[in-house]
């Protein structure tokens, strides 16, 4: 059962604090703008006030430097924030390969594929009525974390997974769930993000310490390595 556990059941929303770049992009949005406005300012700015949407013109600049290294510093990441104000940095960090990483998928029985025509359906079931923000996360793809959490999960393997593609970074839980909502559901966001040319998301999990939780976009970007032990 690739997705029988829901470490995210019962949890509310917590309130989102915006960047320095997502208060920009508001600003520069002003009240109900419209779908042209918004393209309009996350091309120039990287963020529609939800958080980063990627690349951007100000990101050519030293403003954009600025924006970034406030962003991972708000996140506690220092040593990127200290690098993202070297010129050049975000820019160059775009077009470099990324490197595949280990993260550990917490589940009840070992499994060698994930299985992405069941993606969600447990927790869609087993899910709190009105509960829509546990079934989004789940719906958005496969999720696996930085470190084993079997034992905080109540299940008995961490199948180790190979994490690939470029990776989408949000801040919080409910930063993700914004974004999910504003492209229209997980299915929609998905899609877009492999537009876009993401293979993977890294998202700050505050419900385990902040540590990093990664959700694979497609079926190549989230294979399982080995079947784990008890």
């Amino acid at each position: 059962m690739s997705d029988a556990y829901n470490p995210y059941a019962g949890q509310k929303l917590s309130p989102y604090e915006p960047t320095w770049r997502d208060r920009l992009a508001s600003m520069m949005l002003g009240e109900q703008p419209s779908f042209e406005k918004r393209k309009q300012i996350e091309g120039l700015l990287g963020s529609s006030g939800l958080g980063d949407t990627g690349m951007s013109l100000v990101d050519f600049t030293g403003l954009g430097g600025l924006l970034d290294a406030q962003t991972q510093a708000a996140a506690g990441d220092y040593r990127s924030a200290a690098m993202a104000m070297v010129p050049g940095m975000k820019q160059a960090k775009a077009v470099v390969k990324p490197l595949e990483k280990i993260a550990y998928h917490a589940a009840y029985e070992p499994f060698a594929e994930y299985d992405w025509k069941k993606l969600g359906r447990n927790t869609a079931r087993n899910a709190i009525e009105g509960d829509s923000w546990s079934s989004n996360l789940a719906r958005l793809g496969p999720w696996a974390h930085e470190v084993p959490l079997s034992k905080e999960l109540g299940v008995s393997y961490d199948l180790p997974v190979k994490i690939r593609g470029s990776e989408k970074q949000f801040k919080s839980l409910n930063a993700l769930q914004n974004s999910i909502e504003k492209n229209g559901g997980p299915e929609k966001f998905r899609e877009k993000l492999l537009s876009d040319g993401f293979g993977h998301i890294s998202v700050i999990d505050e419900e385990f310490g902040n540590k990093k939780s990664f959700i694979g976009l497609s079926p190549e970007n989230f294979r399982i390595e080995q079947t784990g032990n008890p």
